[in-house]
Formats: structure tokens, sequence, C-alpha cells
């Protein structure tokens, strides 16, 4: 909102450029209205059905009819392309027209028609041929590039799956050398046969390996209970018992130690064993033994035998016969675990083979996986080519003129209101423009805001600008004027000619505001100055002394700039003799000081010296200073601006403070900073602010003038 205000502010201080801006722009619409010719308007309609996606790779159909759309924002879409700047060259080139691109493009207009799949095209001409023409040909350029957009659109899809195909047809052929080289590898011709084989042939091997264990374990026992009938620990001592007993020298020899055995245990029953027949059969029995154990060593491999384990082998023995049979068993046993060894080795293999078959399988599966996957992307892509083909040929696009332009009989108005609008707006925003241009480039203080925001210092009194004052023979007449050039007209004292007015209600303020600065100890003296000529501080001193005259107090007003002196011309009194005289001791003060008023005393400039400031800084000043402090009540210096010379600052030194006046308006921000830049650096002692020349209404004092004047208007009736 402040914002706001402000920019009303800066319309009311810039309103004559503004307003000069806003009615030249309005006289320049005005002209164009009037020679302005009628406006025809050409429009056809386009309707959309939804795009089928003839395109698509993975989802290509040939159709004749087009479906309804189901979003606006395609609709949308296509009304862009419609006033793009490439189908506005086209019609400039088919038409033969003398506008640029961008200029048809944004005289085109494209309505989307609510609630339908219709846009409206149109277009406005001075000539109704020409806005037929133009909207035809528009209409007709964008239809024929749909449908080159859409035949383009799946031509590049055919010869993307045309180049795709060798690389899948490449990739089918791999896939399906890797499956067969695989196979080849591992024997595999049919892994869920061969699975079903295995399984079977292991059930066959195990019942088949029962029974050899149980054979097995038969002849294992049979070969046990022989070889026991043999005495023998194990089967080689038993076939190597049979071995030696079955050797002729040792047969012939155990036959014959039988024999003579017998015959000595025959005769033994006959003889003592003294007798020759028994010691001579005794004799031939151990030449017998002897032989036998010497033919058993020699019939013996690698181990040594008694006569006593040698049996008899004869062909009718039943060692023989044991022993054949022991023979027979031994290489039953040794056959059934030699075919026990080749059923279980048998077996292993089938089982690793089993164990192989499942993860077989997988790998199979997954090379018969991919090997099926590119052949049905190559099947795929085959038949999608052949349809892109055919589509190509047959594609129609999803938008049809449905209403061409027709050429228009009636003008749709010379848009003059429109114009005058727009024109009423423009002038608006150039003339605020050149108002915004002007308030940057002027720095001056435009408002009590601005010059706070520089100065520090408290404002001690708002001046509304002054009225100006015209005597007739009926009384005073206000009119609108501005403090520096009043005196020039009639006496700027407005307090002492108007006492009710909010100019010396502020003059009132000022003082109220002066005296209640230092309650402690009153100030009785004071400079008054400015940045630069023409801020009104002569006016401020002349009325602010009045005001105080008028309080009662006796106030003396010494115009302290002798450079270009004013206070004489506001009092209208000679200039003659004044402070100058004084100084250099050519007048007594009591001969210059002039009584104006009641309470109020001016000693003028006087006679203008080549050098002020040597006065003003002499001990003559000082001296002066101390009387007229002991003689007034209050001494106001008007003094010469702080940026020209330095007199203000002398001065400044003598008094109790400064006091510093600021024009709106006239002064500007580095004028400002400038003065600011003095008094901090001379460290014066400012007692505050008085802000000159403030539009009433912005100073407060528009109530007050109000209520004298309805007070006025009072007292008369």
């Amino acid at each position: 909102m402040e914002e706001i205000f402000q920019y009303w502010f800066i319309l009311k201080r810039r309103w004559f450029p503004t307003l000069s801006i806003f009615l030249v722009t309005m006289s320049i619409v005005a002209i164009n209205i009037v020679q302005k010719q009628p406006i025809y308007q050409a429009k056809g309609r386009i309707l959309f059905k939804k795009n089928h996606a003839a395109s698509s790779v993975l989802n290509v159909e040939v159709r004749n009819q087009l479906e309804s759309l189901t979003s606006n924002s395609v609709i949308n879409t296509q009304a862009e392309i419609i006033k793009s700047l490439p189908l506005a060259r086209k019609t400039i080139d088919a038409l033969h027209l003398s506008q640029t691109p961008e200029g048809l493009a944004g005289s085109i207009s494209v309505i989307n028609i609510d609630s339908t799949d219709i846009i409206e095209v149109a277009y406005k001409s001075e000539d109704p041929d020409e806005a037929t023409k133009i909207t035809n040909m528009v209409m007709e350029n964008y239809i024929n590039d749909h449908i080159e957009l859409q035949r383009a659109e799946i031509k590049a899809a055919g010869e993307f799956v045309a180049e795709q195909l060798p690389k899948i047809e490449q990739q089918v052929v791999q896939a399906e050398k890797e499956l067969r080289n695989f196979k080849e590898q591992n024997n595999i011709i049919n892994l869920n046969l061969e699975t079903d084989s295995i399984a079977n042939y292991l059930a066959t091997l195990n019942q088949e390996k029962l029974l050899v264990v149980a054979d097995l374990s038969a002849v294992s026992a049979k070969v046990s209970d022989l070889q026991q009938l043999f005495g023998a620990t194990d089967l080689n001592m038993t076939l190597n018992i049979g071995i030696v007993s079955g050797s002729p020298g040792v047969q012939e020899a155990f036959t014959s130690l039988r024999e003579i055995q017998e015959k000595l245990a025959l005769e033994q029953t006959r003889f003592l064993d003294d007798h020759p027949t028994i010691i001579d059969l005794k004799s031939k029995k151990a030449a017998l033994e002897a032989i036998l154990q010497k033919r058993i060593q020699q019939a013996s491999i690698g181990q040594e035998w008694g006569a006593d384990q040698v049996v008899d082998m004869s062909p009718q023995s039943l060692q023989d016969s044991l022993l054949r049979d022991l023979a027979a068993a031994e290489t039953e046993r040794s056959s059934l675990e030699q075919k026990l060894i080749a059923l279980r080795e048998l077996e292993a293999i089938y089982q690793r083979r089993a164990a192989q078959v499942p993860q077989l399988e997988q790998q199979q599966r997954e090379l018969e996986r991919q090997l099926q996957v590119y052949q049905s992307t190559y099947e795929i892509l085959l038949k999608r080519l052949q349809e892109l083909r055919v589509t190509e040929n047959q594609t129609i696009g999803n938008a049809q003129i449905i209403e061409s332009a027709t050429t228009p009989q009636n003008p749709i108005g010379s848009g003059k209101t429109a114009d005058l609008i727009r024109g009423g707006i423009l002038g608006i925003l150039l003339g605020g423009a050149i108002a915004w241009v002007l308030e940057s480039a002027d720095k001056s203080m435009k408002s009590v805001e601005d010059v706070k925001k520089i100065l520090s210092y408290p404002p001690l009194g708002n001046i509304p600008r002054f009225p100006q004052i015209k005597k007739t023979n009926e009384g005073f007449i206000f009119l609108p004027s501005s403090a520096e050039n009043l005196h020039e007209h009639i006496p700027a004292i407005v307090t002492q000619d108007e006492s009710c007015s909010s100019v010396t209600e502020a003059f009132r303020t000022l003082h109220t505001n002066i005296r209640f600065l230092n309650l402690d100890n009153q100030l009785k003296t004071c400079v008054v100055s400015s940045s630069i000529p023409r801020e009104g501080k002569s006016t401020i001193v002349a009325n602010l002394g009045t005001v105080m005259a008028q309080q009662g107090r006796q106030v003396l007003i010494v115009d302290a700039d002798m450079r270009r002196p004013v206070q004489h011309n506001i009092w209208k009194i000679s200039n003659e003799v004044g402070l100058s005289n004084v100084l250099t001791s050519q007048n007594e003060f009591h001969s210059a000081v002039v009584e104006v008023s009641q309470n109020l005393a001016v000693l003028p400039a006087g006679v203008i010296p080549p050098n002020p400031l040597v006065l003003l800084d002499s001990s003559q000043m000082a001296i002066l200073m101390n009387m007229w402090t002991q003689h007034y009540d209050f001494v106001i210096f008007d003094s010469p601006p702080l940026n020209i010379t330095a007199d203000a600052t002398i001065l400044s030194k003598m008094v109790n403070g400064l006091l510093f006046v600021v024009k709106i308006d006239t002064v500007d921000s580095y004028q400002l900073n400038r003065a600011k830049e003095i008094m901090e650096q001379s460290e014066l002692n400012i007692l505050g602010l008085v802000i000159n020349s403030i539009p009433v209404s912005d100073s407060g004092y528009e109530y007050y003038e109000y209520y004298q004047t309805k007070q006025k208007a009072g007292v008369r009736n």
C-alpha cells in the first residue's frame, strides 16, 4: 500500500509531463482510428481424431477410421503448430504475400471450441478475399504437413525395424549355434528321456547289485568252509597245500610213505620194536619221510610245509574233490567280486550323470529361452515391417478440414473501441514511465522522509508552502506560490498578515519546539542557514521572529548575510546602515537597528564589505553578541548557505546552535550530503531541522485550514 501511495505522489509531482504524454498518445491513436479501414475475418474449422499410433513399432494397426480424442492437450499442441513460423513461411511463399512470418503467425487466431475436438482457424484483414485465401492456405498447409509428418514417423519406424532385423537374425543364428555346441559337448539328445532312462537303469543296477551281493556272500561262506577242512587260514595256503599235495613226486612219496606206515603198523602188532623187520620198516619210513619232505620243499613256493600237511590227492580221493570245489568256489567268488565292482562303478557313473542333469537342464533351458526370445523378436519385427510398409501408403493423418473459409460479406468492426482502450492504457503506461524516469533523474528532496534518510537531526518544524497574498480593498486574497519569490511580490511575513493560516500555525509550532529544546539552559541565540540559496531561510527568519515577538518576547533579527542580504527587502527598510557599519565602528548599533513591530527589531546587513568573514570572526562581533543577549530575549541570525561560504560555520560557534532549513523540491541529495559533511566536520550544535515548502496535504495542516475556514464562516453568519 505504501508503494502505491508513493507512485501516486510521483504522478502528482510529475502531472504535467505525464498528462502531456498521455494526450500525445491518445492523439496518435485517434488519428489512426480515423484512418483505420473496416476489418474482415475469415474462419475455417479442422476436426481432430485420436492418433491410432500408426508409428508405433510394437503396435501398428491399419485403420481407415479415426478415433475421438480424449485430451485437450493434443488440440492445444496442434493449435500452436498452426501458428508456427514454418507454416507461416509456407503460406507467404504460396500466396506471394509481403508480410513477415512473425507478423502473419501473430495475426492467425486458433480457438478450441468448447467440449469438442474441433478448432477454429481465423484471420483478419482489410481485404475479405485475402483473409479467405490466407485462412484456407494455412489449413491446407497444416493438413499436408500433418500427413507428411505421420508418414515420416511411420517411415522412420520402418527403417528402424529394417535396420534391426539383420542384427536379430544374427542373434538367432548365434543362439542356435550355442545350443547345438552345448548338446554336443554334453552328449545330450533328450534330457527328459535321459533322466527317465537313468532312473530306470539305476533301479535295475541296484537290484542286480543286491543279487550279486547275495551270491557273493554264499560263495564266500562256501570258500571259508572248504578252507577250514584243509586246515588253512586263508585261501592261498589252501591252494598251496593242494598244489604241493598234487605234485607227482610228493604224491608218490606220500603213497609210499603211507604204505610203509601201514605195513609198519601191521608188523608192530606182530613184532617188537627191536625186531629187524620193525627196524627196517622204521628205517624205510624215515627215508621216505626225508624224501617226502625234500620233495615238498621242492614243490612248495616261498613257504615251509610239513609232511603232515600233505593230503591225498588221488583222483578218487575226497581231498581232490574238495579242492576242486574250493577252486571253483573261489573262481566264482572272484568273478562275483569283479561283477560287483563293475556294477558299483557303473552305478557311480550314472549317479554322476544324474547329478549333472539338473544343471544341464537349467543351462539348456536358458539357451532355449534365449533362442526363443530372439526368434520371437525376429518374427514380430518382420511382421511389423510388413505392416509399416502397408500403413505408410494408407496414412491419412488424424486431422481433416470440415469447413473451409468463405469470403466474409460483412466486416466484424474496425476495432476502434479496442484501439481506444489500448491507446489509453499505453498512454497511461508511457506517462507513468516518463514520470518515473524524471523522478529517478531528479535527485531533489521530495518529501520529509527523503530528508530524514540523509539527516538524522530532529525535525522542529514543517512549514507548508506559503500562499501568495494579494492585498485588495476587500482584504487579503491567498494564491498558491512558493516562498523564494514571495518577497518579489509582497512582504512574505504571513505570520503578521494572516494570523489564522496554517503557515502561521506551523511557525508557532516551530517556536514552541525551540523553546522546549533545553529547559535547564534556555536558548537565546541561533543561526538559521541552509545548504544552498533559495531555500527560504530568510523568510523563515522573518516569520519565526514575528511569531516570537507576538508571544511577548524581545526579538532581534540580524541579517548576517553580508553577501546577498534579504531582510531589508522583506521588511522594506533601508540597508544603508547595518551590521557591517557597526562592526567597522562607522555607526552605533542603536542608529542601525530598526524597530519593525512591537517587540521585534531588525539589524540589516548594511553596506556589503569586501571580506564579510573577517568581520564576523572579529572581537567586535563577540562584544556585540554579548550585548545583544543582555538586551534581547532571543537573537536570530540570517546567515549565508553552508555550502557557499564559511560565514554560517563561524557564527554557529558563537551562538547556542544552528537551525538548518531544507526546502522540498529545491535541494538535492548531493547538496544535502555536502552540508551534512560540513556540519559534522565543524562539530556544530544543530538544534534541528526546518522542512520548508511542504504541501498542505502532506504537512498535516489541511484540516486546520478547513477548520479555520468553517470558523470564519460561522462568525460571519
